[in-house]
């Protein structure tokens, strides 16, 4: 013996280390790809954004006005996160489906009721 050591002896049934995608023996699930790509697939996420951008320009003019706008994109974004399936979402679809949906639905009734609050214009 020369003082080397043999290393672990493999495991019963001949496997060595775990193939790829396995890890300690168990097989990741694959997500599926997203059907849509490039701007098709960002439409809705487009429409809920500039509704929001919208709201914003409004309400320079008139507070109550812009500040509804961005309170029904928000609610629509919420909606739409609800109705339509994920691959047709874009960047709609950051976290789970009831995450997204409750932050969008609470940002948008909190924006509806600082409108309905928001002192008149004289």
């Amino acid at each position: 013996m020369t003082g080397e050591h043999p290393g672990p002896a493999a495991p019963p049934g001949g496997e060595g280390r775990p193939r790829r995608g396995q890890e300690g023996g168990r097989r990741r699930r694959r997500t599926a790809p997203r059907e849509s790509s490039g701007l098709k697939g960002q439409a809705y996420y487009a429409l809920v954004a500039g509704g929001v951008f919208l709201g914003l320009l409004t309400a320079w003019q008139n507070f109550r006005v812009g500040t509804y706008v961005m309170a029904a994109s928000m609610l629509l974004g919420a909606a739409l996160r609800v109705g339509l399936p994920e691959s047709r979402l874009g960047f709609l679809v950051t976290r789970k489906k009831w995450t997204d949906v409750g932050t969008m639905a609470v940002l948008g009734t909190g924006l509806a009721v600082l409108a309905f609050l928001a002192p008149r214009g004289g």
